[in-house]
């Protein structure tokens, strides 16, 4: 859960600007950073994690990363008892 967080924190922010600068109109923005220089200025830190992004990029990072470690641990689980059963 915690690296789905991290993740979500780091990434949002991207995924704001990124949504904000395609959706603008032609010539509005310089590019994706003058866009996030304006957002921190004009809007502030917040402006960062604004919207729908951040829950439900966390929800689906944190079941993503669920799914991953289990599954690892079943294969690594299957493959040591197969080494085994080969070994003897």
């Amino acid at each position: 859960m915690l690296v789905g967080l991290c993740t979500t924190v780091m990434a949002s922010p991207v995924d704001v600007v990124k949504t904000r600068y395609m959706n603008s109109t032609q010539g509005e923005y310089k590019g994706a950073v003058d866009c996030a220089v304006r957002m921190l200025v004009q809007e502030g830190p917040g402006a960062f994690y604004k919207g729908q992004m951040f829950t439900p990029s966390f929800c689906r990072l944190v079941s993503w990363n669920i799914v991953l470690w289990i599954t690892y641990e079943q294969m690594k689980k299957q493959l040591l008892q197969a080494k085994a059963q080969e070994d003897t």
